[in-house]
């Protein structure tokens, strides 16, 4: 059976089973067989009256050691069906009709029963987390063990996208848009709707997995090829339905109804996971210490600028204070400047050192100083 062949518009869909459920449910073709089956077996029985067997030292008639065969045939053609089961009995291969939940008659070695779980089936490829197999650095064999299966990697594909294309949100500089070779995990779910179908075109459930892995591991191999992990992390959705679309194909005249088919989230290596988180790490570091930066820069800037507005304030108070002394006395702002210079210069307490041109400017400014004081002197006594 060739499950990926190209639908055909006589092809009905899963909706519209390649043959209609009623016309399998039939039982007629079950009972004639069973009634021709003890047909066969009671012309045995009659025939075989006549005869007597000899068993430890008793006589037996063979019709009626056939007639209780029969019977314990009978007995063991019964059979219990669960209602979480689906079950349907074929003879000699050829299937015949579904069974509903309870007892049925199935008479053993001409008849089989064929049970399917009724409820959701999960297969996880390529096996269970626990039962995956990844081979130690150290180890140079290569051999799984029993019971493991190899975890199933996909080399995804070079950037495509242009550092000028702004179409999507991927990075340019982010290291995921490099080739890498990355183990991928899927997982479908599906339930069994038409049992006579799936037997007919699958099987059983395991080579329903077998079918369900290959086509699992096509896809992703051949949509991951072709992009980088960046490109799927940004848009797992459209690779999600991209996935279940083709298994939907795939499994459309299986009898089954796919209710999950998926794949995990892509699983990196430890040493590149490492190295990934070492990035967010690194560019926080690196804007904590440009915050840092920036707060001492400002700090710097508002203590100059409160120095400046100080220094601005103290000017204005004194060129307030000399303005208001000039105009009290009624002398010139000269006489002022000079006087306070002349206090400066006295009034630290220590020794003043001057050349000659030093005392011709203390002339200038004992000079200035009488002439304030008797400026001060003059108002007074006006």
């Amino acid at each position: 059976m060739n499950s990926t062949e190209e639908a055909t518009p006589e092809t009905p869909s899963l909706k519209t089973p390649i043959v209609p459920d009623n016309e399998e449910s039939s039982s007629a073709g079950f009972y004639i067989r069973v009634l021709i089956l003890y047909g066969i077996l009671f012309l045995i029985m009659f025939f075989l009256l006549p005869y007597q067997l000899n068993i430890m030292g008793k006589s037996w008639n063979w019709g009626v050691a056939m007639f209780f065969a029969i019977v314990f045939y009978t007995i063991t053609g019964i059979r219990k069906i669960d209602s979480d089961k689906l079950a349907t009995r074929d003879f000699f291969g050829k299937l015949l009709d579904n069974l509903q939940s309870g007892f049925a008659f199935v008479p053993p070695l001409i008849f089989t029963l064929h049970l399917n779980q009724r409820t959701y089936v999960q297969h996880e490829f390529p096996a269970e987390p626990g039962k995956i197999y990844r081979t130690p650095k150290d180890d140079k064999t290569g051999i799984v063990p029993d019971g493991y299966s190899a975890p199933f990697r996909v080399t995804f594909g070079k950037r495509t996208i242009a550092p000028s294309d702004t179409s999507t949100n991927v990075q340019h500089e982010d290291p995921l848009g490099e080739r890498l070779t990355v183990e991928v995990n899927s997982v479908v779910i599906y339930r069994i709707v038409h049992h006579h179908n799936f037997l007919k075109t699958i099987g059983t459930p395991e080579d329903a997995k077998k079918q369900l892995q290959d086509a699992c591991e096509y896809v992703l191999a051949k949509e991951f090829g072709e992009v980088t992990p960046e490109v799927v992390i940004e848009d797992y959705q459209k690779y999600f339905d991209k996935l279940k679309e083709y298994i939907e194909e795939t499994t459309r005249n299986w009898g089954v109804e796919i209710i999950t088919a998926t794949f995990k989230p892509l699983q990196f290596s430890h040493d590149l996971n490492i190295a990934l988180q070492s990035i967010p790490e690194a560019m926080a570091t690196s804007r904590a210490l440009g915050i840092s930066g920036e707060g001492e820069k400002r700090k710097i800037i508002l203590i100059g600028e409160g120095d400046a507005q100080k220094a601005r304030d103290l000017l204005n108070g004194e060129t307030v204070a000399y303005l208001e002394r000039m105009k009290s006395l009624g002398v010139a702002g000269e006489l002022i400047l000079n006087t306070e210079t002349a206090k400066t210069l006295t009034g630290n307490g220590g020794t003043v050192v001057v050349g000659p041109e030093g005392f011709s400017n203390l002339l200038t400014l004992a000079s200035a100083g009488k002439t304030t004081i008797d400026a001060i002197g003059g108002s007074a006594k006006k």
